[in-house]
Order: structure tokens, then sequence, then C-alpha cells
């Protein structure tokens, strides 16, 4: 199997992120001393906002190909989604999301629209979502300089990430494409018409990711508010959207120590561990539509 160069390049920064954040940031014996006081109970309790959330995500996809006019069964697409999610803990800049489209029945041509449509809608939600939290930080966080320097930079990756959705939504379907490729374009032009739909499920999902933080962050042995946890969670988890990084691993535990200074450093870098466990813990049922085939 072929391994690209930019994949080889994600695995090498991540890579050195991890060795710096354990070099520098945290020891491996502080995590070690910590990890067994981590509640396993909370830990567990903490993956139910997630679980909702994904079978929120499938009737996402099942709204979209309806629109599309491609009826799909409801479990197909649950698994389908979370099939994408699976393989976007593990791959760069969470690309491996278009996955999904190998569990979605019948023709992939329309799957692919839907799916890449959606990604793009998410896109628009996550600058959005960054760029709110930004706005509200100061009313419930102490702002260092340090802080203030990390924001500029999220500022810039929000409004990015706006303006990149945007033009991509409203002006990707311009493209002239053979016409194999008809249903394609048809079906990103639906997510385009019903975009703002699409978006509202994205803001539920925050939402929902808001209450799996809360109950993690006790989980881990520390205390934030739900707002606090709503606010935070946008703004380290854009880092896995960077396409350098395998899902932003580095870039999240370094954005979570500089914007929360005042928790030990050892319980944040548990908490980003736990909650990529936790999303694993959930997305694994995904590969249940590759064994099918």
């Amino acid at each position: 199997m072929k391994i690209s160069k930019i994949s080889i390049i994600g695995f090498i920064v991540s890579l050195t992120l991890i060795y710096y954040v354990f070099t520098y940031v945290v020891s491996v014996n502080s995590i070690l001393e910590i990890l067994p006081f981590v509640s396993i109970s909370l830990f567990i309790a903490s993956d139910i906002p997630y679980l909702i959330q994904s079978f929120i995500m499938g009737y996402k996809l099942k709204y979209v190909l309806d629109k599309c006019g491609k009826k799909v069964r409801y479990w197909n697409c649950f698994f389908s989604n979370s099939l994408g999610m699976f393989l976007s803990n593990i791959s760069l800049g969470r690309s491996g999301y278009l996955g999904a489209v190998i569990g979605l029945e019948g023709d992939k041509s329309t799957s692919v629209g839907v799916v890449s449509g959606t990604i793009v809608v998410d896109i628009i939600a996550r600058g959005f979502i960054v760029i709110l939290s930004l706005l509200f930080f100061d009313k419930f966080f102490v702002v260092s300089n340090e802080i203030l320097l990390a924001m500029r930079y999220v500022v810039v990756i929000g409004v990015v990430l706006m303006i990149v959705g945007f033009i991509v939504l409203f002006f990707g379907s311009k493209i002239k494409l053979p016409q194999k490729f008809a249903n394609l374009v048809c079906s990103f032009d639906i997510v385009r018409k019903y975009w703002l739909s699409v978006f509202l499920f994205s803001i539920a999902g925050w939402i929902l990711r808001g209450f799996e933080w809360y109950i993690l962050v006790r989980a881990c042995g520390f205390e934030l508010s739900y707002i606090q946890c709503m606010i935070i969670h946008p703004l380290a988890t854009v880092m896995r959207l960077i396409p350098i990084s395998i899902s932003g691993m580095g870039f999240v535990e370094i954005t979570m120590v500089t914007l929360l200074p005042f928790i030990a450093p050892e319980k944040l870098v548990i908490f980003s561990m736990c909650d990529m466990v936790n999303n694993f813990l959930v997305d694994w049922v995904g590969l249940k539509v590759l064994v099918k085939k």
C-alpha cells in the first residue's frame, strides 16, 4: 500500500508534538501517577451525549439523502456516519470522514456529494462556533497575554474556515465536471439548498459535546461549568482539522494547556487522551458496514 508524502509528514509532526508534550509539558511518570484516579463510571457516562450525537448525525445523513431522492435505511446512515468518524480519528485533519461513503447504500456519486457537502457545512459551523466561543471567552475565563496571543491564531483559523467553507459551498458546484459526476454535483447542490438545516445539526452536536466534556472533566479530576466546556471544546478541537497532523494530536493538548493554565497540565493531557478514547468507544461500531461488505 502506497503511503502519501503528506501522510508521512503528518505522522512526523504529530509524533514530534507528542514527544514535546510528554517531555516539556508533562512527564510520563506524572501521567501514570494520576491515571488510576480517573473515574471509570463518569468516563463511561460521558459517552452517552456522544452516542446521542452519533444518532443525530446518522439522521443528518438520512435527511440530506432523502432530499436527494435517495431512500436509505436509517441504520445504514448511522453506521456509515460512525465509520466516517472512526476513520477521521486516525486521519490527517479528520479527512477520514469521507470514508462514510464506503458504507452508504446505493449510488456512490450521490453519496460523495452528500458527505462532502455536509463536511463543508460542518466546517462553516465550526468556524462560526470558534468565533462565537472567542467572543465569550473572557467572560468565563481569566485571560493572560499568552492566552490573548493564542486566541489571535484561533480567530484566524475560525475566519479562514468560514470563508473557505462558504466559497466551496456556494461556488464549488460551478466547476465543470464530466457528465458521469452529474449525481455528485446534483447532491452537492441539494446540500447547499438545505445548508442551514445541516448547519443546525452541527450546532446540536456542539451542545451535546459540551455535555460530554462537562462529565469527562469530572472523570479526570477537575471541574469546569457547562458553559466553559462549550467554549473550550471548539477552541481545542478545531486543531484536529489541521491537515498536517493526525487528528490534531499534540496541537489539542498544547492548546488546552495554554487556554487553561489554572488546571494541572497532567490532568488536561489525560483529559485529551480520554476524549479520543471516548470517541473510539462509540465510533468502532461503524466497522460493521465493512464486515458486511
